[in-house]
């Protein structure tokens, strides 16, 4: 018997920059994270038409955090007790061109976010959160750091 199934992936890409002009000093790229019930819930209330925050470019943050405790589809939120939000940047999200796959970039100027980078989540402006990784990705003390974060849904 064949069962029915969705496949959630899921990747990002960090560029470290001394100045949002500059060329990055450090790229880092990876895969996974963890798809949150509060965010699964949200899609099907759009799906019907619901009158819920959008993901668009005016209504999708995302958010960076220091909290380390693993991600559990049940999370609402950042975990630590540091956290900043941004919106995106502009033309995000956008699909690129893919096929079930969603782009989402936020950037951190300079005076943002200065606290160890050990959590993400993608959020709209309700705070429900799509999705939450937990990876330490350095930690940010000035300069401009980007976060773009893909999501995408396959039939399995």
């Amino acid at each position: 018997m064949r069962k029915d199934g969705i496949v959630w992936h899921s990747g990002y890409r960090l560029e470290k920059r001394h100045s949002p002009d500059e060329e990055p000093y450090q790229v880092i790229e990876g895969h996974h994270n963890c798809p949150l019930n509060e965010g699964l819930d949200r899609i099907w209330q759009l799906v019907i038409g619901g009158s819920a925050s959008h993901y668009n470019n005016a209504g999708a943050l995302m958010v960076v955090g220091s909290g380390t405790q693993a991600a559990n589809a049940t999370q609402t939120g950042a975990q630590g007790t540091q956290s900043a939000t941004a919106g995106m940047t502009t033309s995000y999200p956008t699909t690129k061109g893919e096929t079930a796959k969603m782009y989402f970039k936020a950037e951190f100027g300079t005076a943002a976010a200065n606290f160890p980078w050990q959590e993400w989540l993608v959020t709209d402006l309700d705070g429900v959160d799509l999705n939450r990784k937990v990876e330490s990705l350095g930690t940010k003390s000035g300069g401009t750091w980007s976060l773009e974060v893909y999501l995408q849904l396959q039939g399995a």
